[in-house]
């Protein structure tokens, strides 16, 4: 089951990553609620995909993949506009799921060593 939540988690990425750069794609809500959905999404299935990473160890490799993408959105050659504030929204939407998993496993875990 990990396996497949390592694939999901990667494919999501790649497809946010995508969506991301290229010039026009299609939008379903705000801007920032799609950077939280795309964020939280990644967030939650990083968790899954890696269950003995520690939160505080993921999270700096969201700061980073959000960071490049508004970055890369910068540039004249890809047609789009980076946004900080679309950067602090991937930060916020993955911490505060990073922090909620991180406390649901705790919870999980010390109910499966007390059985």
């Amino acid at each position: 089951m990990q396996r497949l939540f390592v694939l999901m988690f990667w494919l999501a990425a790649l497809f946010a990553f995508v969506m991301a750069v290229i010039p026009a794609p299609p939008s379903l809500a705000s801007d920032k609620i799609e950077h939280m959905l795309a964020f939280s999404v990644l967030a939650a299935l990083s968790l899954l995909a890696y269950p003995r990473l520690p939160a505080w160890k993921i999270f700096p490799a969201f700061a980073m993949f959000g960071g490049a993408i508004e970055l890369i959105q910068a540039l004249p050659i890809v047609g789009r506009d980076g946004d900080w504030f679309d950067w602090l929204a991937d930060l916020a939407a993955a911490g505060m799921v990073l922090v909620l998993g991180s406390g649901l496993r705790r919870v999980y875990r010390r109910a499966a060593a007390s059985v």
